[in-house]
């Protein structure tokens, strides 16, 4: 196999072959799609796919006496390499099986089965394509769109996450002179079901989430931060919740509390909106046209003046 057609499949074991079971133009077809009334070896039979046919067996060592061990016929495996033109890759392998008759002092009897590089062994995706999955996690997609654009499981994709843990392990020695945090609805993650975002706003960075918005567990957080890292805290902005702004004043000795604008003009928003209630509500029996017309007008009431037509 030449190395054009590993780097098109995404292989890497140099042993690998293609089988001899097939003529030279028939090692790569184009499979279409099988009706769901049959009976299917992978699910990639569902759908029209390209299949690469191929043979692993090299000379195999028994791990209990050294000697090697006997050719016992194939197996054969259905692995995911990259897709090919835009469809679906399936690599059919015929994988060695060896056996190692019964020595003195070993086991009854030893067998195993040919391994391929590029590959962990019982798995049947090729490290080619979870690769692809972990750049893709990198980006602004989500777990569905990166499933179905490399043919994958989304639970593949999430098992792929505890490999990106370690490049957004936070710096507890070190926080940017000014932070930014505020809640979100964060569902199962959390036992609260809200959790909190800390961000760099001069960057519009998200240095981490902290699981929980609680104050038990923003001082158990922050607390892991050295003190030094702290104090070089400048501004923290956050929301108008008063027990925020008593946990910040604790944690950043050296810090001014600025109020999110979100949240001011939204707290605004509230409170001329309940205004115009409580004048519809007052003026319905004296004024009814002026009480309909506030209720049928509100958005004109809460919007800024500059976009009103006068």
């Amino acid at each position: 196999m030449n190395e054009y057609i590993k780097n098109l499949t995404g292989l890497t074991d140099n042993l690998i072959k293609f089988s001899p079971k097939f003529k030279d133009s028939e090692r790569i077809k184009v499979i279409q799609a099988v009706p769901s009334s049959q009976s299917v070896h992978h699910q990639f039979e569902r759908m029209t796919h390209n299949e690469v046919y191929l043979r692993q067996s090299y000379p195999s060592a028994c791990p209990h006496c050294g000697r090697l061990m006997r050719k016992n016929g194939f197996k054969t495996v259905y692995l995911k390499g990259l897709d090919i033109a835009g469809l679906p890759t399936i690599l059919v392998v015929e994988k060695q099986k060896y056996i190692c008759p019964r020595q003195e002092g070993g086991p009854e009897l030893t067998t195993d089965l040919a391994r391929i590089h590029g590959i962990d062994k019982n798995h049947q995706i090729l490290d080619k394509v979870k690769q692809q999955a972990l750049l893709a996690l990198t980006e602004k997609r989500s777990v569905k769109d990166i499933s179905a654009n490399l043919h994958i499981s989304e639970g593949t994709v999430n098992r792929l996450f505890p490999q990106l843990a370690p490049q957004f392990k936070a710096n507890y020695k070190f926080l940017p002179p000014v932070i930014a945090f505020d809640d979100f609805s964060s569902g199962k993650f959390a036992a609260t079901q809200m959790s909190m975002a800390l961000m760099n706003p001069q960057t519009h960075e998200l240095l981490d989430i902290i699981e929980s918005r609680n104050s038990y567990a923003l001082r158990k957080y922050f607390y892991r931060y050295d003190f030094h890292a702290r104090a070089k805290v400048k501004l923290v902005i956050v929301d108008l919740y008063q027990p925020y702004r008593t946990i910040v004043r604790d944690l950043f000795p050296n810090a001014l509390i600025v109020a999110d604008r979100f949240h001011i003009i939204a707290q605004a928003y509230r409170a001329v909106n309940q205004i115009r209630i409580q004048t519809m509500k007052a003026v319905k029996e004296s004024n009814p046209a002026l009480s309909r017309a506030l209720k049928r007008y509100w958005r004109y009431v809460l919007k800024d003046r500059t976009d009103l037509d006068w």
